[in-house]
């Protein structure tokens, strides 16, 4: 049974990732709900030690099937539901903003920056420090969303009058600072640089019967882009800034940085090998990759930094498929087990869930963990002898 629950996550996972980009096209078409990209998990180290011993303590009860996205910022966490967003705190504190009606909930963060949307819908509002800061109708059905480190935000939507989609980027105070127009292509993902002066985009379309992603990337001001990378049968995953106006890429088959206009590919892998990615404002990329397509078999997570040097590569163990991390720690969790490792690849400790995992989050010292009751959270510090770890499930 366990085994069973394992390779479907797994298998859930992998396609996740793989038809990203496609389900986001779909939408436009259909405004059907499109998949959450998942993570993935790390190691194959001994460790006498867990994180914690309240695996069994619920912070908050929810099904499963409810929960819409759950993420990280500074210490805590923003847990989507199907009708509200609630922020819980590792002490077992819940926050709840307010109630929505959404039929297709997403969300976007950046520290306690919060946009949540309707995807498929014209409707969105903004949250800071968990409570609503405003609610607001955009000129079309929106496709994708995000945040920037200035309180400035973009979402970008099925549009007309020519045009399959367009971007619109706003200022903290809600007047639009930029629009930008695709005749051919689908937005599928939006990044805004920590300067406030640069946007990406990535695009999906077709050209000549061959599926094609785009990465675009503009300047304020400027009505024309800077450089656009085009990939033929190939799906943009994940897209963020890293220092100095970088872009870190994460595709099906490689990831690249891109700086000043020239790209250098970091590593390439089979479109079926990749089973997790983070690149959200942590000022790290990172990768979890299945074995296979090297000398060695097995799992292996690679990371970069800002500058896009290699800072960690690990073989990990056989069915991870979680990811989450921040500037100190990797959080990484496969069916049950959540393992935590420092930046030097070092394995900090372990904790047990009881029940299947779906998402981890990362958060300061904290993991919150939604599971099929709920969230739990587990602190990286704690600790407990590894024979009374079999108490924790």
């Amino acid at each position: 049974m366990a085994a069973n629950q394992k390779q479907k996550n797994e298998n859930r996972t992998a396609s996740v990732l793989k038809l990203a980009a496609l389900a986001v096209l779909l939408i436009v078409l259909i405004f059907a709900a499109a998949g959450i990209i998942a993570g993935t998990s790390f190691a194959d180290t001994d460790t006498d030690t867990v994180l914690s011993a309240d695996s069994a303590d619920v912070i908050y009860a929810a099904d499963a099937e409810s929960v819409a996205d759950l993420r990280a910022y500074e210490n805590g966490a923003v847990l989507l539901t199907a009708d509200d967003v609630l922020y819980p705190e590792a002490s077992g504190n819940v926050t709840r903003s307010a109630a929505h009606s959404y039929s297709q909930p997403c969300m976007t963060s950046f520290d306690r920056k919060v946009l949540v949307y309707d995807r498929g819908n014209k409707n969105y509002r903004l949250e800071i420090n968990a409570a609503v800061f405003g609610t607001y109708e955009a000129p079309g059905a929106i496709l994708t969303a995000t945040v920037g480190k200035k309180g400035n935000y973009a979402v970008a939507t099925v549009a007309d009058g020519g045009f399959q989609s367009k971007l619109y980027v706003y200022k903290e105070d809600g007047s639009l600072q930029y629009v930008w127009g695709s005749a051919r292509n689908f937005i599928t993902a939006i990044a805004l640089s920590d300067s406030g002066k640069r946007i990406a985009v990535a695009l999906v379309g077709s050209e000549n019967a061959v599926y094609t992603s785009r990465v675009t990337v503009f300047e304020v001001g400027l009505s024309e882009p800077l450089y656009t990378f085009t990939y033929d049968n190939t799906t943009v995953v994940q897209l963020d800034f890293m220092r100095n106006d970088t872009i870190g890429i994460v595709t099906d088959t490689f990831v690249s940085y891109i700086c000043d206009g020239q790209e250098e590919v970091k590593l390439t892998y089979p479109a079926d090998s990749l089973l997790s990615a983070d690149t959200q404002h942590a000022k790290r990329t990172a990768v979890l990759v299945a074995g296979g397509y090297s000398e060695e078999s097995g799992v292996r997570v690679y990371e970069w930094d800002n500058d896009g040097d290699l800072k960690l590569d690990v073989l990990v163990a056989d069915g991870a498929y979680m990811m989450s991390l921040t500037d100190r720690y990797v959080a990484v969790a496969d069916e049950k087990m959540i393992s935590v490792y420092d930046r030097s690849g070092k394995l900090h400790g372990q904790a047990q869930s009881l029940y299947a995992i779906h998402r981890i989050a990362l958060a300061g010292t904290n993991v919150f963990c939604q599971h099929e009751s709920g969230i739990n959270a587990y602190s990286v510090h704690n600790r407990l002898p590894a024979e009374k770890s079999d108490a924790l499930g």
